[in-house]
């Protein structure tokens, strides 16, 4: 196998990482500053908004956990523990982001302790 490509037109490709909590939220912190920068756009922007977000997030990910996921059922079940905080995490962050963003138009240093800066480039 290998050395050569093949064109299939009607082949499927899943392409996964396995999901991380913390390290995925932040990404998604980091992301989300960098969207706010360039953007303006705060996808919640205020933290009465992050418990639909989780609902929302929690209900997604289990429907593709329970849909989609061809894994064995021990992890599947270890993926379906996860989801709510996975998408508590992912929420969390992206609030945080634009807590961050408001602090330092308002003259603060926006970050937060354990979280790097996002990349300028």
């Amino acid at each position: 196998a290998g050395w050569s490509i093949l064109f299939a037109p009607d082949s499927c490709v899943v392409h996964s990482h396995p999901a991380r909590i913390v390290g995925d939220a932040r990404r998604v912190y980091r992301d989300h500053r960098n969207i706010i920068r360039l953007t303006g756009w705060r996808t919640i922007s205020a933290l009465r908004h992050v418990p639909g977000a989780v609902r929302s997030g929690s209900v997604g990910l289990l429907r593709y956990i329970v849909r989609e996921s061809r894994c064995h059922p021990l992890r599947r079940g270890a993926a379906l523990l996860r989801a709510v905080p996975y998408a508590l995490g992912q929420a969390l962050a992206q609030y945080a982001a634009a807590r961050a963003e408001e602090l330092t138009v308002a003259g603060g240093s926006g970050s937060f302790a354990g979280v790097e800066e996002p990349d300028h480039a």
